[in-house]
């Protein structure tokens, strides 16, 4: 049995800071539409949406047919689909789900009450699947603790759904504990509501499948469905499935000392690093010029021309420059033991901050309110201090040049 796990279309909304002649490309419609062509032709059996479908903020007429014609699409192709509506789509999904028979379209856990659905195959159960459905928008319990773990454990996989808050206790759109997902009777657990995805592995795995397609510049990185086997009684860990056509990406370009500010050689650094690290049909960045020069204007005005570039998979959105007046460290150190002290930092960082910086981190980590959140530890890369940080030491250099 091929399942595709998903959540978190929000279905009527458009991506924002785009171009207008990617605007009807990035509808989430088209990606639901795009969604559907893909489980048709991977020939998958079910699939698994993991609520918000629909948005609440927009007209639900512009979703609703979209996401019917769909629906019934994958039906005539022998693929059903079960769902647990979200924060977003409470009131409306039950609306939808009572148009089609269970047997296509079948919405778990109405009323906040747990449900299991078993799908069989020749006649035989293979997998259960546990539902949990939004009753109202706002739900300030964690519904795992209601989860009926009393249910007859058959040796059949189960996979869990849950639209809910990883990390957050004290969330109103479900607060949920990794902690007890990893410890309840389930093989695997498909979540909703973070857009960014993450993979827990284990026995049960979780999976935060993100949105299939990004909504703003606040969800880069690569956006996708996902799919997983189920071959003799088990669950295979899921795989990315059917990409987003968008991403919102950042993309770090260095200039050295020895470089002449030229339009065409920051144009050509751009467009190798997009072909080197980018591969969605259309790119949104936000590039960073990092780097030092005697040339400051003219880079700056190098950068500013960029609004003006329309290449054909990518746009830039913004520009952060962080190029820097060409420094002679060696000579700047030699001016004293501060300077020197300096300049040592700025080149790597003292290990005893490193070690401080790094135990921040497990502090962090073993808070609650962090532990689980986007189901993955934080690491030192995720703090932006060792960033300041460096950006404070070359600015104090400067000023003692």
């Amino acid at each position: 049995m091929k399942i595709v796990l998903t959540g978190d279309l929000h279905l009527g909304c458009t991506s924002t800071r785009i171009p207008e002649e990617w605007r009807q490309s990035c509808r989430t419609v088209q990606a639901w539409q795009s969604l559907v062509d893909a489980v048709i032709e991977a020939k998958a059996d079910l699939l698994l949406l993991s609520g918000d479908i629909l948005d609440r903020r927009n007209q639900l007429w512009e979703a609703m047919g979209p996401l019917q014609q769909g629906i019934e699409r994958l039906s005539q192709a022998g693929v059903r689909c079960l769902a647990v509506s979200g924060n977003h789509d409470a009131s409306s999904l039950p609306d939808l789900a009572s148009q089609f028979p269970e047997e296509t379209f079948l919405l778990l856990g109405k009323d906040g009450k747990w449900q299991r659905e078993t799908l069989c195959v020749d006649g035989h159960p293979v997998l259960h699947v546990d539902g949990w459905s939004f009753p109202a928008s706002v739900v300030r319990n964690d519904p795992t603790l209601d989860y009926p773990e009393s249910s007859a454990q058959d040796g059949i996989p189960v996979l869990a759904m849950v639209h809910g808050d990883p990390g957050v206790p004290d969330s109103k759109y479900a607060p949920l504990s990794l902690s007890r997902l990893q410890s309840l009777p389930v093989s695997a657990w498909l979540l909703g509501h973070i857009h960014r995805s993450a993979y827990t592995e284990g026995s049960p795995w979780i999976l935060m499948p993100g949105s299939p397609h990004p909504l703003d510049p606040g969800e880069p990185g690569a956006h996708h469905a996902w799919v997983c086997d189920l071959s003799e009684g088990r669950l295979s860990p899921p795989l990315p499935f059917c990409p987003a056509r968008l991403q919102y990406a950042a993309l770090k370009i260095t200039i050295s000392s020895e470089e002449t500010a030229s339009a065409e050689l920051l144009r050509n650094k751009i467009q190798q690093a997009v072909e080197e690290h980018l591969t969605a049909a259309m790119n949104l960045i936000r590039l960073q010029l990092n780097g030092q020069s005697a040339e400051i204007d003219a880079w700056q005005e190098c950068a500013e021309n960029l609004k003006d570039w329309s290449p054909e998979n990518f746009r830039i959105e913004k520009v952060e420059f962080s190029i820097h007046p060409l420094l002679d460290l060696e000579e700047v150190a030699k001016a004293g033991p501060v300077p020197e002290l300096l300049v040592n930092a700025l080149e790597e960082l003292p290990q005893d901050l490193l070690d401080r910086l790094n135990d921040l981190c497990d502090s962090l980590n073993r808070q609650t309110v962090f532990s689980g959140k986007e189901l993955n530890p934080l690491e030192l890369s995720d703090l932006p201090l060792t960033r300041l940080l460096e950006q404070n030491l070359r600015k104090t250099l400067e000023q003692l040049k």
